[in-house]
């Protein structure tokens, strides 16, 4: 007891005695830093990570925290909560894309759990812009995914390649006027195949996708959904069976 109180009663440390000289250049300092204007996303490069959440709040909370704890690169993380909305996942991600303040939107699952990486995960993929001038898109290497290119259990230390195979949106860095060339997601599509019509739409007009091999996903695999098909809230054979059938209607080459 007496401790604590003497650790509570501590006295405060000493101030710092200043000269003069540095006392002004101290001063400059804090007044740069007020009057210093406030960078823009654009300037920042900064990057919206869009995820949205739906009655999960353990694997939703493991996505947030591995996100603040492992990313370096300027990002603002959107959290979108789903839970009295639509399981129409287009409308959702083609309003949040459309509000976006930034030129670059990542969208997560949130059962997507980022790595820690030296440089970060999102520094390596935002680098394929520079790296690569026709690069619209960049996705990760995914340990659960429909995407052959994409599925790999472990990272490679070798250069981006060009994806060539529709994807899944579990993890996916957009430059956000690729949507200017391609359109937006088809809100035909309710939960599923949205994401791999789009990317098949892309490849046809010509925007290139690259895959990073050097940062590898750690994928929860629809933690959310099974939860919610359990509660009878989501259908997984009706509804994946037509989206099937709507995405080979709409990719059949006439």
């Amino acid at each position: 007891m007496f401790r604590k109180l003497f650790r509570f009663f501590k006295p405060a440390p000493a101030p710092v005695v200043y000269t003069e000289e540095d006392r002004r250049i101290g001063l400059q300092k804090i007044l740069s830093a007020v009057r210093a204007p406030l960078p823009t996303e654009r300037e920042l490069k900064m990057v919206e990570i869009v995820v949205l959440k739906y009655k999960d709040p353990e694997v939703e909370t493991k996505c947030a925290v591995d996100v603040i704890n492992n990313t370096e690169w300027p990002y603002k993380l959107v959290f979108y909560d789903n839970r009295p909305g639509t399981k129409n996942f287009s409308k959702i991600w083609n309003k949040l894309i459309r509000e976006s303040t930034c030129d670059y939107v990542l969208v997560m699952d949130s059962d997507i759990f980022v790595p820690k990486l030296s440089p970060d995960w999102l520094t390596r993929m935002m680098r394929t812009f520079d790296d690569f001038s026709d690069c619209w898109v960049v996705v990760p290497r995914v340990n659960r995914t429909s995407c052959s290119q994409q599925w790999a259990q472990v990272a490679e230390e070798k250069q981006p390649t060009e994806l060539t195979e529709p994807f899944a949106a579990q993890c996916v860095l957009y430059k956000k006027t690729v949507f200017e060339h391609v359109g937006y997601f088809d809100e035909e599509f309710l939960f599923y195949g949205q994401d791999s019509e789009w990317s098949h739409r892309a490849m046809k007009k010509g925007c290139t996708t690259y895959i990073r091999h050097d940062v590898l996903m750690d994928h929860g695999k629809h933690t959310s959904i099974g939860k919610a098909a359990k509660k009878g809230e989501f259908d997984r054979q009706l509804e994946g069976e037509y989206a099937q059938k709507l995405f080979e209607e709409k990719t059949r080459t006439v």
